[in-house]
């Protein structure tokens, strides 16, 4: 259990949606790396991916969040070439040559192509990453934050911390 450091009651918070969010439209979007998490598969405990959360910048959608998994260890050869052909990609990207700890990916500007995903039964239609490409503008470089949960991926040089995030 975690303190909210102060009770809230619900009549003084603002009243939202229903958190429906519907998929954005197919297309190339700026976004920023904003956070990764290596897991491993629930049925097969040896076949890792990374969970990567993409933050929309532009030139629509800011800061809706896109969500990927990247296959870099599994024991299908399909699958680990795609998804090491995915972690190129990113690396590609984001002007990394080596990767130790998916952190470094963080703060890291790209583009991404989304695509939508029919939904199967109770789940509805969702985003999927088809590619990531280069940004436009300079990378933005930042140090991994302390206490972020990457387990063992993949060190580069580490990178100079920024003084902004580069949405900011």
């Amino acid at each position: 259990m975690a303190s909210l450091n102060k009770v809230y009651t619900a009549q003084e918070l603002p009243q939202g949606g229903d958190g429906e969010f519907s998929p954005i439209p197919d297309g190339v979007y700026d976004a920023v790396i904003t956070m990764t998490d290596v897991k491993s598969a629930k049925d097969k405990p040896a076949n890792l991916y990374i969970e990567v959360t993409y933050t929309v910048t532009g030139p629509s959608h800011a800061n809706r969040k896109i969500f990927d998994k990247v296959n870099f260890q599994n024991a299908s050869p399909t699958a680990q070439a795609i998804g090491s052909a995915r972690l190129r990609a990113m690396m590609d990207s984001t002007g990394l040559s080596t990767v130790r700890d998916s952190a470094e990916f963080h703060n890291r500007r790209v583009k991404i192509k989304v695509a939508t995903d029919a939904g199967q039964g109770e789940y509805g239609p969702k985003n999927k990453v088809t590619a990531v490409l280069p940004s436009s503008g300079a990378q933005a470089a930042a140090a991994p934050a302390h206490g972020v949960a990457t387990g063992a991926v993949v060190q580069a040089a580490r990178p100079k911390a920024a003084t902004a995030a580069p949405w900011a």
